[in-house]
């Protein structure tokens, strides 16, 4: 804590004219953060004890090595001149960041996420961060003596451009959650003991399947050509303060953002409706995963919505060059490869940030459980995938039929 409160020292001297030793005193307090430590400071002049102001520190955690932050501080500075994200005071870029504190607003209740005027609300403020970059049509390609797949913008990305979600999935954070799962194993080899049960060992040993897969798992439900966009890609209620007057939702959180395909924050958004993250015991969150053939309904009208307010702000038509293809991102095919995507980056996700010693403790989140959770519902999507296509084979051979070719 003494480099936290030397850099919040040396701020206040510098733009309020504190002293840093005899002038102030400050208050701590823990919010949530996964990838990150982040604090709610509290400054009090230290003769009145009165607020002189409120800030929040955010120490960078490992993450901090697949995180572009200049593509980062872009939009975050895009959205605090739009009210939708909090303003950076100061930075590093490598260890620590400053930021304002927005009074008055609190994390979004859960009961209201799935509310009609919730989820205009996102929406609205989704399209809005899509419209920070330009939008590319995308093919994936692939050197057919390799089976090197790689994806490709058309046209040429000019702007933001350092990360996008097919290549961090593939290479950077895979190769994190690789090594680590490695680690993870031969930890769990060497001390394996009672603690490590039945149920636990067959969660692992999927992951592990998963993880032997990964790659041509993620290349098949990737879609071969499609609109890339800008997403924030870790879309759920944590991560949105909702103000009391409850009109405006402020997001926060931008690490993950890059390029991804078009509407996957407005459907991860709703799959982490399934989510609690609220719980004070472990596994520290709970999955509500028993209706979720039948949320899929839902959510894919919910991701029209979006679709049809992102081809109006982008203004797609019938003259544009992206409108034969964003037609085909509209099919609940896609949709459903969305889903699939989704599920593969929180996998790989929980994977990176899997740990022998809270597995045996039981002090942290359980990364193991939620992976698993991730696996199912990347199942269950498969699952859908499959009947629309075998909808579509039948519905070809009754085409047949009637047209004769089967007489």
């Amino acid at each position: 804590m003494t480099k936290i409160i030397a850099n919040i020292k040396n701020f206040m001297e510098s733009n309020f004219n504190t002293r840093k030793e005899n002038e102030i005193e400050l208050d701590f307090i823990r919010l949530n953060g996964l990838s990150n430590t982040i604090y709610l400071v509290k400054v009090f002049d230290k003769t009145s004890k009165t607020l002189v102001k409120e800030l929040i520190y955010r120490s960078f955690g490992e993450i901090s090595e697949l995180v572009d932050r200049e593509t980062e501080k872009e939009i975050i500075d895009n959205l605090s001149i739009q009210n939708l994200t909090p303003k950076i005071f100061e930075t590093d870029e490598k260890t620590y960041r400053i930021e304002e504190y927005i009074g008055n607003s609190d994390v979004l209740p859960r009961v209201f996420i799935k509310e009609d005027f919730i989820i205009e609300k996102m929406i609205n403020l989704l399209v809005a961060y899509s419209l920070i970059t330009s939008i590319y049509n995308f093919s994936i390609v692939s050197d057919c003596l390799s089976q090197e797949y790689k994806i490709s913008f058309d046209p040429q990305i000019q702007e933001i451009k350092k990360q996008n979600m097919y290549d961090k999935c593939m290479n950077l954070m895979f190769n994190k959650a690789k090594k680590n799962f490695e680690k993870f194993k031969k930890k769990m080899s060497k001390k394996y003991d009672n603690f490590i049960n039945e149920e636990v060992m067959n969660k692992i040993d999927k992951i592990n399947y998963y993880m032997d897969n990964y790659k041509n798992l993620f290349t098949k439900v990737f879609p071969k050509n499609g609109i890339a966009s800008l997403c924030h890609n870790d879309v759920h209620r944590l991560n949105l303060l909702l103000t009391e007057d409850t009109e405006k939702i402020i997001i926060l959180d931008h690490e993950y953002s890059c390029l991804n395909l078009a509407g996957v924050d407005i459907v991860n958004f709703m799959i982490e409706s399934n989510f609690d993250y609220t719980k004070k015991t472990f596994p520290f969150y709970e999955f509500e995963g028993k209706t979720l053939e039948v949320d899929f309904g839902m959510f894919y009208q919910v991701f029209l919505e979006y679709m049809n307010k992102f081809e109006t702000a982008h203004s797609i038509n019938s003259k544009s060059e992206h409108y034969l293809l964003f037609q085909k991102c509209k099919k609940p095919k896609y949709f459903y490869k969305i889903v699939c995507v989704i599920s593969l980056f929180w996998l790989v996700y929980s994977v990176m940030y899997m740990d022998y010693e809270d597995l045996i403790q039981k002090k942290s989140f359980d990364q193991i459980s939620h992976g698993i959770d991730r696996i199912t519902i990347f199942e269950k999507a498969i699952s859908a995938l499959q009947q629309i296509k075998l909808k579509k084979e039948v519905n070809k051979m009754a085409s047949h039929v009637y047209d004769g070719d089967f007489y």
